[in-house]
């Protein structure tokens, strides 16, 4: 659990800037959430880049090897198109979700050449790769707990 030393500002002052903004401002409530989902959805498109030069630095791999990133990276490219896009934060996650489960689907042809997985190369062909598909159930996982 964070404190409120791990925020910009409280919940108090946050409540406090929404209420100047609409009474005294006149913007409507509902333009202030699409900002902040808008805005959301920009942090998590830079979380899931972030995320892909992690695994590529550590793993020394990149698509078409058959590894999370076939999953990861058409996910992190859609999720960043849709930001450029103006899609909101449960739209971008849907995109990328999407994208993701292409990429899934792609590794089924794939022979795997990284990790472990390469000692068993010939017989990867015609499944589809776990990493992959972790990746593809922990994004189907966030779009759903945003949207619901």
């Amino acid at each position: 659990m964070q404190n409120d030393g791990d925020y910009a500002c409280t919940r108090e002052q946050m409540r406090l800037l929404d209420k100047t903004a609409i009474e005294d401002y006149g913007i409507n409530g509902l333009v202030l959430m699409e900002n902040a989902g808008r805005r959301s959805a920009a942090v998590a498109a830079e979380m899931l880049a972030a995320a892909v030069q992690g695994v590529r630095d550590r793993g020394k791999a990149d698509v078409g090897e058959k590894t999370m990133l076939d999953a990861l990276v058409p996910a992190s490219d859609a999720m960043a198109a849709a930001v450029s896009a103006g899609s909101t934060l449960g739209e971008a996650l849907a995109a990328a979700v999407a994208a993701a489960e292409a990429g899934v689907q792609a590794t089924i042809d794939m022979k795997a050449t990284m990790g472990r997985a390469r000692w068993f190369s010939d017989r990867t062909q015609g499944v589809q790769d776990p990493g992959a598909t972790a990746v593809t159930l922990m994004l189907q996982c966030i779009s759903e707990y945003v949207t619901a």
